[in-house]
């Protein structure tokens, strides 16, 4: 990937809750996995920026996460 690239993200929603995955750099270069999620009605949600080593290990992350939403029914 080049330098500062960004895949687009990966967006599971249902009638009421949302859960967004995405792949990105950030301002250092670093890679990282973006997680957000929730409720599509409501204020409630969160997210979490889980550090990767390289862009690689970022999207093993994305897989394993997107398993266990494909396992959770999203």
């Amino acid at each position: 990937m080049r330098e500062r690239d960004e895949l687009p993200p990966q967006l599971w929603l249902t009638e009421q809750r949302y859960y967004m995955l995405q792949v990105q750099q950030n301002l250092f270069g670093d890679w990282e996995l973006l997680k957000a999620w929730g409720g599509r009605d409501s204020r409630r949600g969160g997210y979490r920026v889980v550090p990767a080593q390289d862009a690689g290990q970022a999207m093993a992350l994305l897989n394993t996460e997107s398993r266990r939403r494909a396992r959770r029914g999203y």
